[in-house]
């Protein structure tokens, strides 16, 4: 990299405001918080599906489907599993950066970049055992995770658009999510509709995903886009399958993928990488 580029990147970090804690108003549909926040370009470098408010400087005990609420259920319904896989009183948090990402703030140190859904994110897990951060630590990299719970392979492609030039990693690996996924980003604020919809008033994503076709030509649209946006920064591109992702084991949530199964995911990426 020269100079000039390394002057380049440094200033278009600089560059993007750090998220302040914004003033939500409830829209009263279901996970829909509108609120006013004076960046236009919120859009296109957030986490924007979720309550931004509960992620930016917070590290937090629960998240998401991994909740309390869910943990104290499973206590009484389902102790047998989660003595099984170590999760009684297991206590880790959630931290977050100053954008809303579950990694430390973006620096200019050579690092790796993660983009995908919750299992990039790593739901249910303490940081330290997702895949993600055992492969940053064994290629030696600054870990830069995007992942985002409940994100559309389409809002893999949003933040690497916006990302990847001005971080300038060395490497991107991007782990798909379900291809019946869609982000549709309105002013404020993105939407991912999901199978959950089909059955509501909602035609346009009820004959979106009624055909095949348009759910595997999404993921391939965002695939080729993003494997282009490394090509043209010179940026190694790694890509995972969906189906790389192996239960041996699950998470707090007894939903999302283990510690066993983190560990089988972050040597595929590794034999990839190498």
């Amino acid at each position: 990299m020269d100079s000039n580029q390394l002057s380049r990147k440094a200033t278009d970090l600089q560059s993007v405001p750090a998220l302040q804690t914004p003033a939500f108003t409830q829209n009263y549909s279901i996970n829909n918080f509108m609120f006013n926040l004076d960046n236009e370009l919120l859009m296109e470098y957030s986490p924007s599906n979720w309550d931004l408010n509960n992620l930016i400087n917070k590290e937090l005990e629960w998240l998401s489907i991994d909740t309390q609420e869910l943990y104290q259920k499973n206590l009484i319904l389902k102790k047998s599993e989660l003595e099984k896989y170590g999760w009684i009183d297991r206590k880790f948090t959630y931290k977050f950066n100053k954008y809303g990402f579950r990694c430390d703030d973006f620096t200019q140190e050579p690092s790796i970049i993660f983009l995908g859904a919750s299992v990039t994110l790593g739901t249910g897990l303490p940081m330290e055992d997702t895949w993600a951060y055992k492969t940053a630590q064994s290629v030696k990299l600054k870990r830069v995770n995007l992942g985002v719970g409940g994100g559309a392979n389409d809002t893999a492609f949003r933040l690497a658009n916006f990302w990847l030039p001005r971080i300038l990693p060395k490497i991107v690996v991007f782990l798909p999510t379900i291809n019946t996924r869609l982000e549709v980003v309105r002013e404020t604020k993105s939407d991912i509709w999901s199978a959950w919809l089909i059955g509501s008033n909602n035609k346009f994503y009820y004959d979106w995903v009624s055909n095949d076709i348009n759910c595997r030509l999404n993921y391939l649209k965002n695939s080729l886009a993003i494997k282009q946006l490394c090509t043209e920064l010179n940026i190694k591109y790694v890509e995972l399958k969906e189906t790389d992702t192996i239960y041996l084991d699950y998470a707090r949530d007894l939903h999302h993928p283990g510690i066993k199964s983190n560990n089988n995911l972050h040597q595929k990426v590794l034999s990839k990488i190498e």
